[in-house]
């Protein structure tokens, strides 16, 4: 009869699980029961219930998710970041070659543009990217030397840069 069939809650994949314990328990006691073998187990099932045990909390099961995203979040800021810089560094050698031209009133014009332009794209780039390129040709100079000097605790470190 249905009744008589014992039912227990497991969770297989869950090591140790007291579901599973219980099934393996009764199981031994039935075949013992009905061969007469000699199976004798040391091994005693607690009365707990199963329980899921979570590697990753659920209430973080999307970490993996949000960390992906935020690197896609961060990799579209910098593509934009870049655009600025590739824009700006065009209208600054536009406005350097103007500059080398002789005085004029269109000149003058073009120039007042140009500079009106940069400063509007300038308002966008983020100040520690400006930071970045504004000391980029101090920091191309410094790799650029036979010897480069970085500081560690106050200490100067030094570094060949060749072989």
């Amino acid at each position: 009869p249905l009744d008589d069939m014992p039912v227990f809650g497991t969770i297989a994949s869950q090591f140790n699980d007291p579901g599973m314990n219980a099934l393996y328990h009764r199981i031994m006691v039935e075949i013992v029961d009905k061969t007469g073998a000699d199976l004798d187990s040391s091994f005693v099932a607690s009365r707990e219930m199963s329980e899921k045990i979570y590697i990753i909390p659920p209430n973080r099961t999307r970490y993996l998710s949000e960390i992906s995203e935020n690197n896609r979040s961060y990799d579209a800021w910098v593509d934009r970041q870049v655009e600025l810089a590739r824009k700006l560094f065009g209208l600054k050698q536009a406005i350097d070659l103007l500059e080398q031209q002789k005085a004029g009133k269109e000149r003058d014009a073009a120039l007042d543009q140009l500079r009106s332009a940069y400063a509007e794209l300038e308002m966008d780039l983020d100040g520690h990217a400006k930071r970045l390129l504004d000391g980029w040709e101090e920091k191309k100079a410094r790799y650029a030397a036979d010897e480069y000097v970085y500081q560690v605790r106050g200490r100067d470190i030094r570094v060949t840069t060749f072989t």
